[in-house]
């Protein structure tokens, strides 16, 4: 097999397809700066949801990382009306109706970018833009579908504001909320998730102080 060659290199391909999907939850503890960090890695299953939500901390500074496929947004669910993207907004909205969520900073990486991308730009995939339309400038739309032409930048806005929309449904919510558009190979992506925490504790402590 050519991976067993001499010189080989990984590629990136093979660096998505060597990950291991999470089925249950896994917990992860480490130190950073005098400061202890725990890293829950919890499976879509409630069991392991609500088993993350009573082993919270009161004073803890807790954060949820809800990963989402952008590539999803013209995927079709196999039981209700909408696509996959849909159900994700849905979930994010019933976990930050949780008790426990509502005190938690969220971070929402927006993953396959790289995948999104290359829909907008296929053919066959042009008429399902119809499923970002109310959250894409009228005269955009109709560009894209006429020409195939696009912004990335107005696409990716018009992604999240799916997502915005519903964060601002959350009665009773009063903590940040981070964004950004990644993909499985982001060598950036824990300085992306470390940065937001640091910013978000550094602003907790700061009101805190100040009267």
């Amino acid at each position: 097999m050519e991976v067993f060659q001499e010189g080989y290199k990984v590629s990136d391909n093979d660096k998505v397809h060597s990950r291991n999907p999470t089925v249950d939850m896994h917990t992860y503890r480490f130190k950073l700066n005098d400061t202890r960090i725990e890293i829950c890695d919890v499976d879509q299953i409630v069991d392991y949801l609500r088993h993350w939500s009573f082993n919270c901390g009161e004073h803890y500074h807790n954060f949820i990382l809800l990963v989402v496929s952008m590539s999803d947004y013209n995927i079709k669910h196999e039981e209700y009306e909408g696509t996959l993207l849909d159900e994700c907004v849905e979930y994010m909205k019933v976990l930050l109706n949780n008790k426990v969520a509502q005190n938690c900073g969220l971070l929402i990486f927006f993953n396959k970018k790289d995948r999104f991308k290359e829909k907008l730009q296929d053919l066959e995939c042009r008429d399902d833009i119809a499923y970002l339309m109310p959250h894409l400038a009228p005269q955009k739309a109709k560009e894209y579908l006429s020409k195939g032409k696009f912004e990335e930048k107005h696409m990716l806005d018009a992604l999240c504001k799916k997502f915005v929309d519903a964060i601002k449904e959350v009665k009773n919510r009063d903590k940040n909320t981070y964004c950004r558009f990644t993909c499985a190979i982001d060598s950036k992506m824990m300085e992306g998730i470390f940065g937001a925490i640091k910013e978000s504790i550094l602003e907790e402590s700061l009101l805190n102080i100040l009267p």
